[in-house]
């Protein structure tokens, strides 16, 4: 069972990095006369925090599991699968908001000369679905592998650029859309469909 749910997990992780990498490399350079809001100095170090985490958390958790025990939790085995079904519905959301993105996908925020503002897909009901994507992708793949510098790191670096990042965009976008982007945000929710 627990070998089913390691090839599990690294499906889902690698078709997270196969749908990134196919839309990263749709995604244009930064033309004259784009706008590009900084997003500060504590987005490096994340970054350079993150990425060898990541990399050497992945690759023991496939090669040798065991070195991995003194930083496992103990998770009930239904709740880690639902914890991979959750990751995999992250990452068909990812897919579909990248698709839903198009050209005005990027990396960086940043305003382009006639950008649009999108609310087709999922974004016809919540602002920041990738940030949703990502938080279900981390927590999903969290759950599903029990280990905690998955949990520490990984979601919580997510968790932390979800929180420092979406009030940038909130106000860029504003500033971008004025009337249409506050319409917009009076009918949807940041990361999540409004209930009523």
């Amino acid at each position: 069972m627990e070998t089913l749910l390691r090839i599990g997990f690294f499906v889902v992780a690698l078709s997270m990095m196969v749908v990134r990498m196919r839309w990263a490399r749709r995604a244009e350079v930064l033309e004259p006369g784009a706008r590009d809001v900084g997003e500060g100095a504590w987005l490096l170090p994340l970054r350079l925090l993150f990425l060898p985490v990541w990399i050497g958390t992945l690759g023991l958790y496939l090669l040798r599991p065991e070195v991995l025990a003194p930083v496992t939790l103990t998770v009930p085995m239904g709740l880690r699968w639902a914890g991979l079904a959750v990751a995999a519905a992250g990452v068909g959301l990812l897919a579909w908001v990248h698709q839903s993105l198009g050209v005005w996908f990027s990396h960086r925020l940043r305003i382009r000369e006639g950008h649009a503002l999108i609310m087709v897909g999922p974004y016809k009901t919540v602002r920041h679905p990738m940030y949703t994507a990502f938080l279900m992708i981390s927590g999903g793949l969290f759950l599903a592998s029990a280990l905690l510098p998955i949990g520490v790191v990984v979601l919580g670096g997510v968790i932390a650029v979800v929180w420092f990042r979406t009030p940038k965009e909130e106000r860029m976008l504003t500033e971008a859309f004025g009337d249409e982007y506050r319409r917009y945000v009076a009918r949807t929710g940041a990361l999540f469909p409004k209930l009523s």
